[in-house]
């Protein structure tokens, strides 16, 4: 949660200021963003999702960064030669972050709900 809402604000600090003095500041930001998801993913997959099936859940949410990470710099590059800015993709990685924290905030881990469940049953 907390590495969606960094990896949001430093996108924000990207757009909104000019001064090249804020790379830096996006920089820091974004790399503790996005270090930050890589060093909680495979335990936040078992913990929402359990260990049963880590494996394959954990290889789908690895494959579908990677490919984000490949096809994110053509798009992003074909959006500019289409509208000569890089607006566009700014605000469909800023929507895609919000996007994130949203599933993100939805999401309820397995362990909670197989506590429940047995309490239920009891």
């Amino acid at each position: 949660m907390i590495a969606f809402g960094l990896l949001f604000l430093s996108i924000v600090f990207l757009q909104l200021f000019s001064d090249p003095k804020w790379l830096f500041v996006f920089a820091f930001v974004y790399g503790i963003a996005h270090g930050g998801l890589f060093a909680v993913a495979s335990p936040t997959v078992a913990e929402y999702f359990g260990t049963r099936a880590h494996g394959v859940i954990f290889g789908i949410v690895m494959f579908l960064g990677s490919l984000g990470a490949t096809l994110g710099p053509w798009l992003t590059g074909w959006l500019y030669d289409l509208m000569g800015s890089y607006d566009m993709a700014f605000l469909i990685v800023t929507g895609l972050s919000v996007l994130g924290f949203l599933m993100a905030l939805a999401l309820k881990p397995i362990a909670l709900l197989g506590d429940r469940l047995s309490q239920s049953v009891n």
